[in-house]
């Protein structure tokens, strides 16, 4: 019994040995491995790609001025009767709006731009689809401000009766400069008189407006936008 009891003693410290300096140990370094190799494996595994957004170009971008100036080009190339210079109108700005967004190309105040248009409704624009009117506003395109001072002239009484009977004479072009020839009125001059018969005064009169009335003012501002 007791040569038993020994030995059974012997094998139990034995296994308690192993166990202590090989099994135990091996078990930590198994477990130690798996963690390592799962974390690894969710490193690597390929993640689904998300889906990108359409890159949108705005003002902080600086989109190039070629490109901005290209996109208003080709439209007014393609646009019936029109020549440089000419009178555009919300409408045409609105399609240019429209035509760079398309590109990714946003003007941080693009709503301000719009407004700035004369609308289709305006006085002017509907001066200038008439043969006399067009005639005039095509003489007198490279005169100083005169979409500012004819829209200033509109906006007074009795300024479009006389800018509607103004464009009907042949010459009417001669009274377009601020300052006409000698001997030549001006068209504040042309304005009905008062009871003091003076001559006409319209605040802000040699100043511009701040509004967009031809394909140059449209591709000035929107370069100004997207500084």
């Amino acid at each position: 019994m007791i040569r038993y009891a020994g030995h059974r003693g012997g094998r139990e410290r034995v296994r308690r040995w192993v166990w202590r300096v090989v099994a135990y140990p091996a078990a930590v370094a198994s477990v130690w491995l798996a963690i390592t190799w799962s974390l690894r494996a969710n490193a690597e595994e390929p993640r689904a790609a998300t889906p990108k957004r359409p890159s949108v170009t705005r003002a902080s971008s600086r989109p190039s001025p070629a490109v901005v100036r290209r996109v208003v080009a080709d439209y007014f190339s393609k646009k019936d009767g029109y020549e440089r210079g000419d009178l555009i109108t919300r409408r045409d700005v609105q399609a240019i709006l429209k035509r760079l967004r398309q590109r990714g190309i946003v003007p941080r105040d693009a709503k301000e731009i719009l407004g700035a248009a004369l609308p289709e409704s305006h006085f002017l624009v509907e001066l200038s689809k008439s043969t006399q009117g067009r005639r005039f506003l095509r003489k007198t395109k490279n005169e100083e401000l005169i979409y500012d001072r004819l829209d200033r002239i509109a906006g007074v009484p009795n300024g479009q009766r006389m800018l509607r009977d103004l464009v009907k004479l042949p010459d009417a072009h001669r009274y377009a400069p601020i300052r006409p020839a000698r001997g030549t009125p001006s068209m504040l001059e042309l304005l009905p008189k008062r009871g003091s018969s003076r001559t006409r005064t319209i605040p802000n009169y040699a100043k511009p407006t701040g509004r967009i009335y031809t394909e140059a003012d449209l591709v000035k501002r929107l370069r100004e936008s997207l500084r």
